[in-house]
């Protein structure tokens, strides 16, 4: 009743090349699942970067505006470094005897990270 001849092992050579199959596919799969983690990392280190780098300039910029008047003149222009950021600081008159403080700090790249802009009262020079 029940045969065991050729077609048998005929059966067994196609299961088997179907399981190579579906295990290829399979390790396709994982490989790019794999591939799109590396990315989706690979891109939030590259922000964590960036916003670590605009946090350093910001404090830069803000140690800059509060020296402006005390440790930089408050008339033309004044430029400097820390560490890897450079800083350039612009005093512009204003009605009402105020100076308007401008502060752009870089990193050597073409776009400013940090850019901040204050009024302080120009100091009086006296009669």
């Amino acid at each position: 009743m029940w045969e065991t001849g050729s077609g048998t092992s005929r059966t067994h050579r196609y299961d088997r090349g179907s399981v190579f199959i579906e295990a290829l596919v399979a390790s396709a799969i994982v490989a790019m699942a794999v591939l799109a983690m590396l990315q989706s990392i690979t891109a939030s280190a590259l922000s964590a970067r960036g916003i670590a780098d605009r946090r350093l300039a910001l404090l830069v910029a803000q140690s800059q505006l509060a020296a402006a008047g005390y440790l930089t003149p408050l008339d033309g222009q004044s430029t400097g470094s820390d560490g890897i950021y450079q800083w350039r600081v612009t005093a512009t008159p204003q009605d009402g005897g105020l100076v308007r403080v401008d502060v752009v700090v870089g990193n050597g790249k073409p776009q400013a990270l940090v850019s901040l802009s204050t009024l302080k009262f120009a100091k009086d020079t006296g009669p």
